[in-house]
């Protein structure tokens, strides 16, 4: 599964949208509310609010406080500034409003 997590990561760090959506859905390497996360960010870049909307609805229900320690969360697994600022800029396109928090 990690390998395909490196896979998603990198498609969509790089704007292959598209790509990343494959790779979530053949091989759904992410786990737990990390999954919706993926959903909810790649959809919201392409663009595709309501059928992100489920996803956002389902991270709710795992993780209700994702929201507010977003970029503390995926710092600790994503460790890379700028492929967090590309995974909560498709999770603010997606409609949920992420708290900024320390840079």
């Amino acid at each position: 599964d990690w390998f395909h997590t490196a896979h998603f990561i990198d498609h969509l760090h790089h704007g292959s949208q598209e790509l990343a959506l494959l790779e979530l859905e053949n091989h759904r390497p992410l786990q737990g509310f990390w999954l919706p996360v993926g959903f909810a960010a790649v959809l919201g870049k392409l663009g595709r609010r309501d059928e992100a909307a489920a996803h956002l609805d389902e991270l709710g229900r795992l993780k209700p406080d994702f929201a507010s320690r977003a970029r503390e969360l995926m710092r600790r697994s994503l460790k890379v500034d700028a492929v967090v600022d590309e995974v909560i800029d498709g999770l603010r396109r997606a409609g949920l409003t992420v708290a900024d928090g320390a840079r």
